[in-house]
């Protein structure tokens, strides 16, 4: 995980950066990562960075600190795994200016959104995300001065 995440989250002293409704996420990252920080089973990086597996670590700071993006490649086909660059498609895929109350640093995360959209939509990847309803797999394209979110058929596309 990104180290910037690790010292955020487990520094109570960043407690008044978020929102109240926030709060709890010291404690549940505290409540979660202890365990495998105790077990010395957790390993930071510093994104960029290259991981095990030839995996690349992008940095998405905005939402978190340490927010990132992994990108796969594999038989000339690339896969982006996001996690927090949407949260509410039908509003951030046409207007990426909006941001969420939970964003650690909104003006990073809104940053951060128009640059992932455009890579996606000039690139063509293939993107996996965590807040697009089923599949949660697919491409972004243009659509006008905004983009939309065009979902994959992935059997399809592995060939079965």
């Amino acid at each position: 995980m990104d180290k910037r995440d690790v010292d955020f989250w487990l520094n109570p002293d960043n407690i008044n950066r978020v929102e109240a409704s926030e709060v709890h996420t010291f404690a549940d990252s505290e409540r979660t990562l202890r365990p495998i920080i105790n077990a010395g089973r957790l390993k930071t990086f510093l994104a960029p960075a290259t991981l095990p597996g030839g995996i690349s670590a992008e940095s998405t700071a905005g939402h978190t600190p340490g927010s990132v993006l992994y990108r796969v490649k594999s038989e000339g086909q690339t896969l982006v795994l996001w996690g927090d660059i949407i949260h509410a498609k039908a509003v951030q895929m046409p207007d990426p200016d909006v941001a969420i109350h939970f964003d650690v640093n909104q003006k990073q995360a809104i940053a951060t959104r128009e640059k992932i959209l455009k890579q996606a939509a000039d690139q063509g990847y293939w993107v996996a995300a965590a807040h697009i309803s089923f599949p949660g797999f697919g491409h972004v394209q243009y659509d006008g001065n905004a983009y939309r979110w065009v979902p994959g058929n992935y059997t399809t596309q592995l060939g079965q």
